[in-house]
């Protein structure tokens, strides 16, 4: 009489497959569940730097010499408005975020603007950046 205790090699290869794909679906989804996170982990730095706009543009407005400005994380660090002069990727990458706060007194409907570029993720802010604004610079 024969004792048939135990798996099959084929079996044991089915539960393998199987496993295996479970892990790949569910890899992707957490994935791209980070991805998100961090993405709205930018809008959140986005809201901020253009909140700041109507306090910085009331003290500063005598000094704009130009219509389309921009003011950097290190302005707004030492004004008192971030905490550090660079922002964090959320994405762990070796690079900061690049942040802007821009001001476009000639704009009719969107005078205060914000800029976020961080690496690995979508930028958030105007399609063209800083291009065309001048830097402030106190005088």
């Amino acid at each position: 009489m024969k004792n048939n205790k135990g798996f099959t090699l084929v079996e044991l290869l089915a539960v393998i497959v199987v496993l295996g794909i479970i892990m790949t679906v569910a890899g992707s989804a957490v994935l791209g569940q980070r991805k998100r996170a961090n993405q709205k982990e930018v809008e959140s730095i986005y809201n901020s730097i253009k909140a700041f706009g109507p306090d910085i543009y009331l003290n500063e407005k005598e000094k704009l010499m130009t219509d389309k400005v921009y003011f950097n994380a290190t302005y707004l660090k030492n004004k008192g408005y971030l905490k550090v002069d660079t922002i964090k990727n959320p994405s762990n990458s070796k690079e900061d975020c690049k942040v802007y706060l821009l001001i476009d007194k000639s704009s009719n409907n969107n005078m205060f603007e914000a800029y976020v570029n961080c690496e690995g993720l979508d930028a958030k802010g105007p399609a063209e950046g800083i291009n065309g604004y001048s830097e402030f610079s106190e005088k």
